[in-house]
């Protein structure tokens, strides 16, 4: 996870991630945010294969797995912005409520999600009754 803090002012350093396969399950997540006055960092994958499936454990409260560049609920200011995702792949499969997102949830802009997929993407799954919890987006 690459953050700013609330209240922090600096930005937000780059997560690089180089590896043949790489499984986000169950809830785990890959983040960069940023819940201060700095952008957030960039994250650049670089995987033959992704697998990102599950929720996690909790219920109401429980969160999906996958990948995000966002800008939380406290931010103020439009200069602010979410890091940029950038995925390199040969596969990609999203299944069982997963998710990769370039969100906004204050002021500013949400990251940019660019994927290249040199064979296949995959997206499956279902809304897990009760997620996402009122009031999350």
């Amino acid at each position: 996870m690459a953050q700013v803090g609330n209240g922090a002012l600096g930005q937000g350093g780059m997560l690089k991630i180089d590896t043949s396969q790489l499984t986000v399950a169950d809830g785990a997540q890959i983040s960069s945010s940023t819940f201060g006055q700095g952008n957030a960092g960039n994250i650049n994958i670089n995987a033959g294969s992704i697998d990102l499936h599950g929720i996690g454990p909790g219920g109401m409260n429980a969160y999906p797995a996958g990948i995000f560049v966002e800008v939380g609920r406290s931010v103020t200011g439009e200069a602010v912005r979410g890091g940029d995702l950038t995925i390199t792949t040969q596969s990609l499969s999203i299944r069982d409520g997963a998710r990769i997102s370039g969100n906004t949830f204050g002021e500013g802009d949400g990251g940019n999600v660019a994927i290249h997929a040199s064979d296949k993407i995959e997206v499956t799954g279902a809304k897990i009754v009760g997620y996402p919890p009122d009031g999350y987006f």
